[in-house]
């Protein structure tokens, strides 16, 4: 044992106690970031959606159609541009020039644990050619999905422009709607839940578009904050105290 310090290791046990305490009776400033992703594209050219990790997807219109489509000009990618973090790529999608008001899920298969961690928010930069475009965050808990009633709104501007949206996550049966979605088979908002949004483990999320005609929309930099359970919280506190002894 080093004699020089060994005052020093009951004052680093008795702080990271604290700071455990502090952090378990503070909810609210335990918030961490569990989810994010930037959508990076230094290419030179536009990307799929599966080239970032783990990989996005997206689908269009009232039979869920994968994009691209065959044939047609509807697309979601990763552009080269300057998106909302400042950094270059986003995802921009367009559903054609079909004049009526389409709906696109573009989402990615990633889990998380509300047994272990609170969801807490969903924050996401947006941007479009339109003002009248709208987004809506969308999540899967099973095999069932649900999209928020909060719609977000888009600044317009042709992409020039971006805002940062934010949706604090609440359970209220108010605050969702169903989501049908079934692949080359349907894609559908439904009505506002008649229960709680139900306990589970989350196994997918994004966002929904309601895209006025053939409007281009972006969003990037999409982040999900989740704030550990105590149990949690106690084993990471437990872990840390551990690795202080260990310096004796």
């Amino acid at each position: 044992m080093n004699t020089r310090n060994w005052y020093r290791q009951p004052l680093l046990v008795v702080a990271a106690a604290g700071a455990l305490l502090a952090w378990t009776t503070s909810p609210a400033s335990a918030a961490m970031l569990e989810f994010e992703e930037t959508f990076d594209n230094n290419t030179g050219s536009n990307q799929p959606l599966s080239s970032v990790s783990p990989s996005w997807q997206a689908n269009l219109g009232s039979a869920g159609h994968p994009l691209p489509v065959p044939g047609s000009n509807t697309n979601a990618e990763i552009g080269g541009g300057v998106g909302g973090d400042g950094n270059t790529g986003f995802v921009f999608f367009w559903p054609g020039n079909s004049g009526t008001v389409d709906g696109g899920l573009i989402w990615t298969e990633t889990s998380i644990d509300r047994d272990a961690a609170e969801i807490t928010r969903f924050v996401f930069d947006v941007s479009s050619n339109n003002s009248d475009s709208l987004w809506q965050v969308a999540l899967r808990i099973g095999g069932n999905w649900y999209v928020s009633n909060q719609q977000e709104p888009t600044p317009g501007g042709g992409g020039s422009v971006w805002e940062e949206q934010k949706l604090i996550f609440s359970t209220d049966a108010a605050e969702w709607a169903e989501l049908t979605f079934n692949p080359t088979v349907e894609l559908a908002r439904g009505s506002t839940l008649a229960a709680d949004l139900p306990d589970g483990e989350v196994t997918a999320f994004g966002l929904f578009a309601i895209t006025q005609g053939s409007d281009t929309q972006r969003f990037d930099n999409f982040k999900v904050y989740v704030v550990p359970e105590p149990a949690s919280l106690a084993l990471l506190g437990v872990s840390g105290l551990l690795m202080l002894s260990r310096r004796r």
